[in-house]
């Protein structure tokens, strides 16, 4: 019984050194993982999502109160002039020269 177990367990030099190498490379990324999350916190995905929202909704309030201004500014101006449509030179009087 012995024997058939040290069949399977025996491994040449070169065999051993390769099932080292790969533990190790193994134990690095497992510790290699853990270290650079730590310095390199992960940013939530969503987080970047709602921002963007937010940076959207307040882009575009401020065209809404840019037009909301600018339309207040066209009912001044229409509302000083006089009205044009009536107005015809040819039907001009020699007064309104």
């Amino acid at each position: 019984m012995k024997h058939q177990l040290k069949e399977y367990f025996y491994f040449s030099r070169f065999e051993r050194t390769g099932i080292i190498g790969l533990v190790i490379l193994i134990v690095l990324l497992i510790f290699g993982r853990t270290l650079f999350f730590e310095y390199y916190p992960e940013v939530d995905e969503n987080q970047k999502v709602i921002s963007n929202i937010e940076a959207r909704i307040h882009s575009l309030k401020q065209e809404q109160r840019k037009r909301e201004s600018q339309k207040e500014l066209d009912d001044i101006d229409l509302a000083n002039f006089k009205n044009l449509e009536d107005f015809n030179p040819n039907n001009l009087e020699e007064e309104g020269w």
